[in-house]
């Protein structure tokens, strides 16, 4: 637990330690989205936690996804003003002024400009999958203040489960003075 960033929080005279566990290559994004009833209090306790990670999370694969964007656009401009010199000279040797079309056409047919646009869609997919995750996300945050406002004071009071939840491992300890 040594590289997991801790958060301490003193509730009914108990210490809670929330340790931050990093987003890995194997998210489990059922348990992420699905509300844990048994141990409501510590999804009320942490989901700002996990919207705010997974917020992080979409707005960095927005930027990736602007950056190939950008890349991508630098690239076909190359290109396009390759071609548009290239093929000035016709077969015979002779100057000819190249069409749009036939700019376009070159551009869209460098296997650079391919490999660029696939990966550009690779990029985008992923940008996508992580925004599904943010939506179901806030769709779960939405309902624990739904459940939230319907639970009285007395109902924060129970034990909160020591567990992993939305991304935060809680464990209780004794207040020590």
């Amino acid at each position: 637990m040594e590289n997991k960033e801790v958060s301490i929080v003193e509730l009914n005279g108990k210490v809670l330690s929330f340790y931050h566990e990093p987003f890995n290559a194997s998210v489990d994004m059922d348990s992420l989205t699905m509300i844990h009833y048994y141990n409501i209090v510590g999804e009320i306790i942490t989901i700002a936690n996990l919207m705010n990670r997974v917020g992080n999370l979409k707005a960095e694969a927005d930027n990736a996804v602007r950056e190939v964007k950008m890349n991508h656009r630098i690239l076909e401009a190359k290109k396009s003003e390759h071609y548009r010199v290239s093929l000035t000279v016709d077969n015979n040797g002779k100057a000819k002024s190249p069409t749009v079309g036939a700019v376009d056409d070159a551009v869209v047919q460098n296997k650079e400009v391919r490999e660029s646009q696939l990966n550009l869609f690779k990029v985008m997919k992923q940008a996508e999958v992580i925004d599904s995750l943010y939506w179901a996300c806030k769709s779960k945050e939405m309902k624990l203040n739904q459940l939230s406002q319907n639970m009285s004071p007395s109902d924060f009071e129970k034990d909160i489960l020591e567990e992993s939840i939305n991304g935060v491992l809680i464990k209780q300890q004794q207040k020590r003075f």
